[in-house]
């Protein structure tokens, strides 16, 4: 079997066990199992398991416990402080392979149910562990397998950058991290002295520069120099340029917009556009940016607006238009902006901008689905020193802050006090081939004695 537990929702109804009401005190809180909450079952009948339990949710609803599903008590010995699930597997589930095992399959750092009180971990670069308990009981028999998962809190000094900013002062690209963090910066190549906006790749393995002299410089993401071409057809402002999978859009100021076909393989030489757009915008255009099913133009001079442009394709692809698909207004602070991203993974709705006369990032919530009134900035982030006159930013996936690695086999162990289990080499096994976090948990395999218990506590 494979499937989702929920850990805590609100319920006015108690789970019944074996025809009675499961605690004597409760609290309107407890686990939905695998038919409601964050619960899911993806491989298997729910009707095979029962008895869902988590930590939370046994806190909640002991007596004098019954109140506290605003704050935790600090220090009180009754209260379990570790996260945990516990459930049972009906006999009916088990054919006559024999007692398989369970599969740690999943790892991640949750947000607050309720959408508030989230705490955001500070980035330090450190390493923190947790460590995952997993117990199964059959016929009486119990077996334990501890397993640890590290996991870097942060971005370490060798992370990928999650932001590039080009500066058409000092001439560098500058790197941040997601939470705004500068990690570093590279001088731009001789000649690419006057840069308007800069694309990445989603893995930030390959740059490309835009530059007044309308020279696209193609680098690293170490900042060495791969390339250089003329983007032929352009207006003498250029001011935009983004990724489509292998074709690349370019913009000028004066809201034209230019799309390239496989230019991103381009190193040497001179392009011509095959298509030229012209949408209906207002004021200077300073930057583009596309998921390749629409593109975003953001305009500064009085409108300071971003427009949306949903890409009209032929059979084949290519596009034939671009079609009006909304507009909406920057905020006040945000009057200068030189260029627009998005998170290429499709995560994040966010939409960013970067602005020359405050030096920041301004990150707008929600508008990537975003067609009227003004955008709402969620966050933001101040520009490294030497980075203030930005004119352009690109978003290349960064490496993950939950990114993690497994102790080894070492890891795994009976407890002391466990009884033999006949099916303790195949749960174990399947352990360690399996494991890989902490939070979700799924039971394989089968048996034809009892019902079987599993559970899974991780710190």
């Amino acid at each position: 079997m494979k499937f989702y537990m929920d850990y805590i929702t609100s319920a006015s109804a108690q789970e019944q066990i074996a025809g009675s009401n499961e605690y004597a005190s409760y609290s309107g809180y407890r686990s939905l199992g695998v038919t409601g909450g964050d619960g899911s079952i993806s491989l298997g009948s729910a009707a095979n398991l029962y008895d869902f339990d988590s930590t939370l949710e046994l806190n909640l609803n002991r007596a004098g416990y019954t109140g506290m599903i605003v704050n935790s008590p600090v220090g009180d010995p009754n209260w379990n402080v570790v996260n945990g699930y516990s459930f049972t597997v009906k006999a009916g589930a088990f054919g006559s392979a024999g007692f398989g095992g369970a599969s740690i399959f999943d790892q991640h750092n949750s947000p607050s149910k309720l959408g508030v009180n989230t705490l955001v971990p500070t980035a330090t670069g450190s390493e923190s562990t947790n460590t995952a308990i997993v117990t199964a009981t059959l016929n009486g028999n119990t077996v334990v397998a501890i397993d640890d998962a590290t996991v870097l809190i942060g971005a370490g000094p060798a992370a990928a950058p999650k932001f590039f900013v080009v500066d058409i002062g000092s001439d560098d690209a500058y790197k941040y991290s997601a939470s705004g963090t500068a990690v570093g910066d590279f001088a731009l190549q001789a000649g690419n002295t006057d840069p308007r906006d800069i694309a990445s790749n989603a893995d930030g393995s390959r740059l490309w520069v835009l530059d007044k002299d309308k020279n696209v410089n193609v680098y690293t993401a170490d900042g060495t120099a791969v390339g250089l071409w003329k983007a032929d057809g352009l207006g003498s402002e250029p001011e935009g340029i983004t990724l489509d999978g292998g074709d690349l859009w370019m913009a000028d100021r004066g809201r034209k917009i230019y799309w390239y076909e496989n230019a991103a393989s381009n190193a040497a030489g001179t392009d011509s556009p095959e298509k030229v757009f012209t949408p209906s915008m207002s004021g200077n255009l300073k930057g583009i940016v596309t998921d390749g099913t629409y593109l975003w133009a953001v305009t500064e001079g009085g409108t300071d607006y971003v427009y949306r442009f949903e890409i009209v394709r032929d059979g084949s692809g290519n596009p034939t238009g671009l079609s009006a698909s909304g507009v909406w207004q920057l905020a006040t602070a945000n009057a200068k902006p030189t260029g627009i991203t998005l998170d290429p993974t499709g995560q994040s709705d966010s939409l960013w901008v970067v602005d020359e006369s405050s030096d920041t990032v301004y990150e707008y919530g929600g508008a990537r689905t975003l067609t009227t009134g003004t955008g709402t900035v969620t966050a933001t982030f101040k520009l490294a020193a030497g980075n203030t006159s930005p004119q352009g930013i690109a978003d290349p996936l960064a490496a993950s802050a939950d990114a993690f690695a497994l102790a080894d086999a070492s890891a795994v162990q009976d407890a002391d006090a466990a009884l033999a289990d006949p099916y303790a080499d195949a749960f174990i096994s399947t352990l360690l081939d399996d494991a890989s976090a902490c939070d979700d948990v799924g039971l394989v395999g089968t048996s034809t004695q009892s019902d079987s218990s599993l559970a899974l506590l991780h710190a």
